[in-house]
């Protein structure tokens, strides 16, 4: 079974329970490879949308993405919280804008 490596770098963030984002160069919009930690493949399509807007929090600020992926061979919508500490969150304040 193939196994995820440790990433030091914005590839390591983590976008739903069991995904693993990888591969993401740094001039790249939006992801399009995953891998479970079970091993299986996970394509991502396209980003389904972004909630307008962002909400503050005794723990900073969040937007949230929304993303259609494919995974053993199901379509799923994965939503992610992002924290302006995380270094896609500048992204994800412009392609909301």
């Amino acid at each position: 079974m193939f196994k995820v490596k440790e990433a030091r770098s914005i590839s390591d963030i983590r976008w739903a329970p069991g995904l693993k984002l990888v591969n993401l160069r740094e001039n790249q919009k939006w992801p399009d490879q995953f891998y479970s930690e079970e091993g299986y493949h996970v394509e991502v399509k396209a980003p389904l949308s972004y909630h307008k807007g962002s909400w503050l929090s005794p723990k900073g600020i969040y937007a949230l993405a929304d993303y259609e992926i494919t995974l053993k061979g199901r379509r799923i919508k994965v939503r992610r919280a992002v924290h302006e500490s995380d270094p896609y969150f500048l992204k994800v304040l412009q392609e909301m804008l």
